[in-house]
């Protein structure tokens, strides 16, 4: 499963410009990358089909469960 700032850095995509193809703010891609807030389902399929399906959903529900017992 490949984590989404490694994503951005191997394919030199700004977070900037990641948030404007998606419609967010640069900020919360920040928070995503650093697994401070987790994106709306909407998004994260979106995020599926543009990374080409290197980031899913199972990503985002592991980022969700590490979150869970980090309480």
């Amino acid at each position: 499963m490949r984590m989404l700032n490694s994503y951005l850095r191997d394919n030199q995509i700004t977070r900037a410009a990641f948030a404007r193809s998606l419609g967010v703010t640069p900020q919360a891609v920040s928070r995503w990358c650093h697994g401070a807030a987790l994106p709306r389902l909407g998004l994260v399929q979106q995020i599926k089909e543009m990374t080409g399906g290197e980031i899913t959903l199972e990503y985002w529900a592991g980022l969700a469960r590490e979150r869970r017992a980090a309480k």
